[in-house]
């Protein structure tokens, strides 16, 4: 499975998640309007009910549960490697363990969709239907794709489905979705999910409000309007005396400045317009508040922000079944791992039968395994993940994902320990050569093996004999040293000694071999064509 993987432009690197359907513009991160103006009404409940006082930093870490489901196209090519996950998920736990945030996330499992339209417009009505149907009940849910909207091109590089109360006061709309180019071994590409998963917890953009728009409105008036562009939200005064709204207006936050969406598109980290706030006063934004757009600026969430996220992990209703499910992962430190073999710059006997072994680590429950024919797994590159702390895997040729394998070729590998939550370890790597050697020889029952005459000289033919206990359905297989089938044929051994002819006249001069593929085992003979 080849992974080719294609960054974003500058222009759409500026917006986490804004959502265009046809040429309305009705969501933000996946949340309706309605959605929005729920959530503040959540944040302000609960902040009624458990008032400051009781930081995030001095409450018990609670360690959520995360489905992570890897969106691939209907063959199965495009999907995100989960190598990358684990790095975004050991930056995104950085992020939130420095803000002081008493929550960190840990993998629940991977699960893997093979879907096309979900692949490529997840808000589309397939592409959703294939969100739904996979979506898992312990754990939340983060969903990587290709695309991130409804049709192509649409900018979007992440959204979040918020939640919407029923009967059942579980979450029927409640996952996060974001495109395979923000999910990197860049600790800044992690503030994406480090921003969605703010959402998920109640959290609005700081410039909440003005949303629809995705402009500065205020830049070409003496002073802005009282209501934000939605014309529901209260425009945040720069005010935080008598005369200021901060608890009711734009993100509910008193400890953000006022923010009218004026990251969007800003280049750089220090705001210098001239915009004024409905009392005429310049505002000054957070450059560098996570739930704000000024991308490649951000870095902290606002302690009221912190506030909310723990408040509506520990008390809001919905979030119950991850409460429930507050189970402490290991937490033990990945050891260090080194390459046992193939030793580094080899040469393997053959190529079609390859163990790769690595030393075991402490507190891995698994590894994470490429090759590759590039020394920067940039291209042509495979990759294995282990269920179980075996320190070893066989590549052989009645494996079918290791038909990537040629006789004469370099290849470079790569290990990595892994676990649920501690995902911080480094690729030890080495590389190997293979050669067209015997490789694979051994079928059970099989007590002669011999191919007659070799080197092939003075005939067309060769004789395959084999002494078997017991009868025998194969695939006898002329392959080239380049890989290449040349011919095939089914054939039936009858138990005893048994002999079959071979035609090789469609043969040119030079060496292959002769393999014989069974559902027990396989047989290698390199052979000379010397006429």
């Amino acid at each position: 499975m080849k992974k080719i993987f294609l960054r974003a432009t500058l222009f759409s690197l500026i917006n986490f998640c804004f959502i265009f359907f046809g040429n309305a513009q009705v969501n933000l991160c996946g949340m309706s309007m309605d959605d929005i103006h729920a959530n503040a009404s959540i944040i302000k409940e609960l902040r009624a009910k458990y008032p400051q006082g009781t930081t995030s930093e001095l409450r018990a870490v609670s360690y959520v549960p995360v489905w992570f489901h890897i969106v691939s196209l209907t063959d199965g090519t495009g999907g995100v490697p989960e190598w990358k996950i684990l790095d975004m998920l050991c930056n995104w736990n950085k992020i939130y363990n420095d803000n002081g945030i008493a929550l960190q996330f840990y993998i629940k499992g991977f699960d893997y969709i093979k879907s096309d339209a979900t692949y490529n417009y997840p808000r589309s009505l397939t592409g959703d239907a294939g969100v739904r149907s996979n979506k898992k009940a312990d754990g939340a849910n983060v969903y990587i794709t290709n695309g991130a909207g409804a049709k192509p091109n649409d900018g979007t590089l992440a959204y979040f489905s918020n939640k919407q109360y029923t009967s059942d006061p579980s979450y029927t709309n409640d996952w996060i979705v974001m495109l395979r180019s923000q999910v990197t071994s860049s600790f800044n590409d992690a503030y994406t999910i480090a921003h969605e998963m703010g959402h998920f917890f109640s959290l609005l953009h700081t410039f909440n409000g003005w949303e629809p728009a995705q402009f500065i409105a205020t830049a070409a008036k003496p002073c802005a309007d009282i209501y934000a562009s939605d014309k529901v939200t209260l425009t945040e005064k720069h005010s935080r005396g008598a005369d200021g709204n901060c608890a009711d207006a734009g993100d509910y936050m008193c400890d953000t400045p006022e923010d009218y969406d004026f990251g969007y598109g800003y280049s750089g980290c220090t705001w210098t317009g001239s915009a004024q706030d409905p009392n005429c006063v310049p505002v000054t934004p957070s450059e560098k508040n996570i739930m704000g757009y000024f991308v490649g600026c951000l870095n902290n969430f606002s302690a009221q922000q912190k506030e909310a996220i723990i408040n509506n992990y520990t008390y809001d209703r919905g979030r119950q079944y991850l409460r429930d499910l507050n189970i402490t992962p290991s937490l033990v430190d990945l050891g260090t791992t080194t390459i046992v073999s193939p030793a580094n710059a080899s040469t393997v006997n053959g190529f079609d039968n390859i163990t790769l072994s690595w030393s075991p680590t402490t507190g891995a429950t698994g590894y994470y395994v490429q090759i590759s024919t590039s020394a920067s797994f940039a291209s042509n590159e495979y990759h294995f993940l282990t269920a179980n702390a075996n320190a070893s895997i066989n590549i052989n040729v009645n494996n079918t994902s290791a038909a990537f394998l040629q006789p004469n070729v370099n290849y470079y590998w790569r290990v990595r320990p892994m676990s649920s939550y501690k995902n911080c370890a480094n690729f030890v790597t080495a590389r190997f050569a293979t050669t067209i050697g015997s490789g694979v020889n051994n079928i059970p029952d099989v007590s002669d093996f011999n191919v007659y005459p070799n080197p092939i000289t003075n005939t067309k033919s060769v004789e395959v004999t084999l002494s078997l206990e017991r009868s025998l359905d194969a695939v006898i297989k002329i392959v080239g040293l380049n890989g290449q089938i040349i011919n095939q044929q089914k054939q039936h051994f009858d138990s005893g000694f048994t002999t079959h002819h071979l035609d090789l006249s469609n043969l040119q001069n030079g060496m292959y071999i002769l393999r014989i593929e069974s559902d027990r085992g396989v047989l290698n003979s390199k052979i000379t064509m010397a006429n």
